[in-house]
């Protein structure tokens, strides 16, 4: 009996050593399979959010964030489940860490405060840098940290960017010659893949330097000579294939260098020159041994500089110069900004106020433009050409972040700076060459990305890129440096939840990302159905857009654009309007243009269709859009005509002076100003406020009639004639102009002019006894 109980335990012993042993295998099968799939996760982030562009999305930058959403989310479901199955985790201790996690708490705080906190999750249309994106970022740069712990890895990575880089360098280059690789619509300007030219040449300002840093890694240049003949055709294959990957590269930076040129981005220009002499002051001594390749280096990129420069298509030499210009003022000869300079220079002035009014977690990420509205300056509208153009980047990160996050979230994200550099320097005083080549390439491409952005702003595929190079220096510094880690083992009950949140928060991301791509493709084609004034099937798509994602509020300015139009058919449709910015102002009770929409359509109904209880609700909501955007002209405008429907002619003159003032060119609001002084007596203040309004449109062809018969009142009939033959110039088949310039020319006592007209304007309306009776005048006299 005993023995058969001792073999008993045996059996049982030997059974859980293999059980033991087989989940060990399993463990390590599996640790090895999640960190390939990690890394090529990655690599699919580096390579997808500068590439990928769909042109049946309205938004370039959605497709981008979609993509790194998506594949972060299944790297970190891989991680929870090698979590779940090893029953603990490791946590990297590095000098970073506490600052770190400090700005992901700020990012929360102030998406908790504000003033659109769903706007703040997800982002501002077109940028998508919310607080998803931000912790997206945060997530890569831990998955860098523990993946990427040696160099030999990271130079693989580099290499593929590199060639991302050229590809889409070479994508640049063609589009100012008609070739559009992209698809999407360049006009002929270089955007690569990125839709923009600023982001395209920010993207080529940083991946330039990690072509630098292999272009520079030592490389051996002869075969061992001790081999066997078996070992010295393999060294020497390898010789070659590291020879023709470094000839692969030196083009790609060319090419890169080349689109960055053209793209005449003055904030990658400034990335690229700090970030370069940071490069050469870390590794002067090595430059100066490698000083025959330098040089060959540098006077192929001063040829390609030189010649770029003496084409007029190609050269950034006008732009840069003309960020500044020299006036004359009180006698004296002053240096000032000039062009989009001077713009940001507003912009800074604007975020600087919002600061002030929103010093702690300031007004939430990616939510600038619904604070900007209020601070705006005339400067800045007036120099960007009208009120509707909106702030929602300050162009300087610094400010944008202490705008957006306030004094504690720019605090905490130079703190992260710093303490990285630091740990950074460190890193690089351990390192030898040629790995220093690799350590510097990328420090030199994140201060890029850093000295750009005080100027301009990051994009998913820089800001991503930034985000990986920083946890790639974290993770080889901590094995390099010293192992900074420990491990923290964890209970079942987190095992068995953390895969199962892991889930449900990847369902959650596919999900809201499948829908907003479906959401934009409708917006797409809404947009392009209206631009052809199909307006009943622009607001369907326009409908299914928001059906699909409820949430993204930039959907109904366009489509309340459209509902304006229909508005004038009938009540119901007005109706219909207003329902609809009734909705947008519950979406977004920011947004100052959703109001003044609002307060038109009340406007409408209480002036048309005498609805008196419309009244209050249009002024209510007039109000509301000038305390959210003081310098606005249309609210003033709505106030006007409600003031002319109640003959208060006074106080609409009042409103429309007031919306002059905010934009003194708009012809619009000076034709409305000269129609209400004739109508009050004020006839030569009236016409000159009319000769304004074709002043700034010249195709005011009712303006032109209504000046042409004030001057043929006034007896001015030379004047007259000038101005109905505007009229007559614009709409040619009017037959009414025709008739109006025909008794000008019978009033002068041309007789045959005025017959050559009354013919044209009979040709039009044959059965117009006036036109008649004038012809037989003129052909009798």
């Amino acid at each position: 009996m005993k023995k058969h109980n001792k073999t008993k335990q045996v059996h049982v012993s030997k059974t859980a050593s293999v059980r033991n042993s087989t989940s060990a295998k399993g463990a390590a099968l599996f640790a090895y399979a999640d960190e390939s799939l990690m890394r090529w996760g990655l690599l699919l982030i580096l390579i997808g959010t500068p590439m990928i562009i769909d042109p049946r999305l309205s938004s370039i930058e959605l497709g981008k964030a979609a993509l790194m959403w998506v594949i972060t989310c299944g790297c970190l479901l891989i991680w929870s489940i090698k979590t779940s199955i090893n029953g603990k985790i490791m946590i990297l201790k590095t000098p970073i860490d506490t600052p770190f996690y400090a700005f992901l708490l700020s990012c929360i705080l102030s998406t908790c405060f504000s003033l659109i906190p769903h706007m703040s999750i997800i982002g501002e249309y077109k940028r998508h840098e919310g607080l998803l994106t931000l912790l997206n970022y945060a997530a890569l740069c831990y998955i860098c940290a523990n993946l990427v712990r040696e160099t030999a890895l990271m130079k693989k990575g580099m290499m593929f960017i590199v060639c991302v880089g050229a590809i889409a360098a070479v994508c640049g280059i063609l589009q100012p010659f008609g070739i559009d690789l992209s698809r999407w619509g360049s006009g002929g300007i270089p955007i690569s893949f990125f839709g923009n030219q600023n982001y395209a040449g920010g993207y080529m300002a940083m991946v330039i330097f990690l072509g630098i840093g292999l272009l520079f890694e030592d490389k051996r240049n002869t075969c061992d000579l001790t081999a066997t003949k078996k070992d010295e055709n393999s060294e020497c294959l390898r010789i070659f294939k590291e020879k023709g990957q470094t000839i692969l590269v030196g083009i790609g930076s060319i090419l890169m260098y080349v689109c960055l040129i053209i793209t005449k981005n003055r904030g990658g220009f400034l990335g690229l020159l700090v970030g370069l002499m940071i490069f050469i002051i870390l590794n002067r001594a090595e430059i100066w041994k490698k000083r025959k390749i330098t040089a060959i280096y540098g006077l192929i990129f001063l040829l390609t500089t030189a010649g770029l420069c003496l084409h007029e298509k190609t050269s950034p030499l006008p732009k840069l110069i003309g960020t500044i210009h020299i006036v004359q003022s009180q006698g004296k000869e002053k240096i000032e900004a000039a062009g989009t300079f001077a713009n940001r220079i507003q912009i800074w002035i604007t975020t600087l106020h919002i600061i002030k009014n929103n010093p702690i977690f300031g007004i939430g990420p990616d939510a600038l433009r619904m604070a900007a509205t209020k601070y705006e300056t005339l400067k800045f509208i007036h120099a960007e050409g009208g009120y509707n153009v909106l702030i929602d980047k300050a162009h300087n990160e610094i400010l944008d972040i202490a705008a957006t996050r306030g004094i504690v979230g720019i605090s905490v994200y130079l703190w992260v700076l710093v303490s990285f550099f630091i740990f950074a320097m460190r890193l690089w005083k351990e390192m030898k060459y040629p790995d220093k080549w690799i350590i510097s390439a990328c420090i030199a491409a994140i201060v890029s990305y850093l000295i750009q952005n005080e100027v301009g702003f990051g994009v998913i595929p820089t800001s991503a890129l930034f985000w990986i190079l920083t946890g790639s220096i974290v993770g080889i510094g901590v094995k390099t440096i010293g192992d900074g880690s420990h491990v923290v083992k964890i209970n079942h009950l987190v095992r068995i939840v953390l895969p199962i949140v892991s889930i449900i928060l990847c369902v959650i991301i596919i999900r809201y990302s499948y829908l907003a791509c479906i959401a934009d493709v409708y917006y797409k084609n809404a947009l392009a159905l209206s631009q052809r004034q199909d307006t009943d099937q622009a607001i369907y798509m326009y409908e299914k857009a928001l059906k699909y994602n409820p949430h993204e509020e930039f959907y109904y300015g366009e489509m309340l654009s459209a509902y304006s139009v229909i508005s004038e058919r009938s009540r119901d449709s007005l109706n219909m309007l207003i329902n609809r910015a009734e909705a947008a102002v519950k979406a977004n009770p920011h947004h100052a243009y959703y109001y003044n929409i609002l307060s038109s359509a009340y406007g409408k109904a209480f002036v048309v269709y005498g609805d008196t209880s419309a009244r209050k609700k249009a002024i209510d909501a007039c109000n509301r859009a000038l305390e959210l955007k003081p310098l606005f002209g249309d609210p003033h405008n709505n106030l006007a005509a409600i003031f002319v429907h109640e003959n208060k002619y006074k106080e609409a003159m009042n409103e429309i002076n007031k919306a002059i003032n905010i934009y003194p060119e708009n012809a619009e609001y000076h034709r409305i100003l000269g129609e209400l002084q004739i109508q009050q007596g004020l006839k030569m203040d009236g016409v000159a406020s009319l000769e304004k309004a074709v002043k700034y449109d010249p195709c005011m062809v009712g303006v032109w009639t209504s000046l042409g018969k004030f001057y043929f009142e006034a007896g001015s009939l030379s004047k007259a004639v000038e101005m109905m033959k505007q009229a007559v110039l614009l709409a040619p088949d009017n037959p009414r102009y025709h008739g109006d310039l025909g008794s000008v020319y019978f009033k002068q006592n041309k007789f045959d002019n005025a017959a050559s007209e009354f013919s044209i304007a009979l040709k039009l309306s044959p059965n117009d006894t006036y036109f008649k009776q004038m012809l037989l005048l003129c052909r009798q006299r």
